[in-house]
């Protein structure tokens, strides 16, 4: 591979990571028409690796339609949401049980770390850094579960919901406290190696989150 195809991969990349980052951050909203010429002048780049980029959003459900018609945003109803958690509910709940199954000394080392971390972000009342280790946790526990493409869907339909919610901790019934209480629950089980208990929890930390969000959706309607 020469230089100038490594440097349109890299390009590639960028214009992916911003984009995403900028659907994220609702910087790009639901339902907004992605103009590559745009997107290009904002990212400073030629229109190719623009276009690359979106081709992947597209496989990620982060944005619809094509290039001759349009490119948007994808809109995530919470309807969208629920069957996606009930999509998690399974998948989350198989890959706590194979973590479990699976998991080596030194990846219960660093299940420890994340938890000890998340402690000390709870105790300090620091969020935003707690938030990021339950990002981490959830991503660790799926790594260990050896399973590939679990990993990709997994990342693809968590992507998707953020659309329309970045954090769930805020939902009715919900809160840091709840939260760090059943992610104790499933890492416990994976460290004493308890696939029967790791999927258990697994599936109960979704199946609440579910709930929390059934509960917004009557309250915002």
């Amino acid at each position: 591979m020469n230089k100038k195809m490594i440097s349109e991969i890299n390009k590639s990349e960028l214009a992916y990571e911003q984009i995403t980052r900028w659907i994220l951050d609702r910087k790009l909203l639901p339902g907004e028409r992605l103009v590559e010429r745009e997107l290009a002048r904002r990212l400073e780049l030629s229109k190719t690796p623009v276009r690359e980029a979106l081709l992947r959003l597209r496989e990620d459900g982060l944005v619809n339609g094509n290039f001759n018609s349009g490119v948007y945003v994808t809109r995530i109803t919470p309807e969208d949401a629920l069957n996606i958690l009930d999509i998690r509910e399974a998948l989350e709940g198989m890959a706590a049980r194979r973590a479990a199954q699976n998991a080596k000394p030194e990846n219960l080392a660093e299940l420890r770390s994340i938890i000890a971390k998340m402690e000390h972000f709870l105790a300090e009342d620091m969020e935003k850094e707690y938030a990021k280790q339950d990002v981490e946790l959830h991503s660790k526990i799926v790594n260990i579960c050896g399973n590939v493409r679990l990993q990709e869907i997994l990342r693809k339909i968590k992507l998707q919901s953020k659309i329309l919610m970045v954090s769930t901790m805020k939902l009715p019934g919900r809160g840091i406290k709840k939260t760090f209480a059943e992610h104790q629950a499933v890492c416990q089980a994976i460290v004493t190696c308890n696939p029967d208990e790791a999927e258990k929890s697994a599936r109960q930390h979704i199946s609440r989150i579910r709930t929390a969000v059934e509960k917004w959706m009557v309250v915002m309607s």
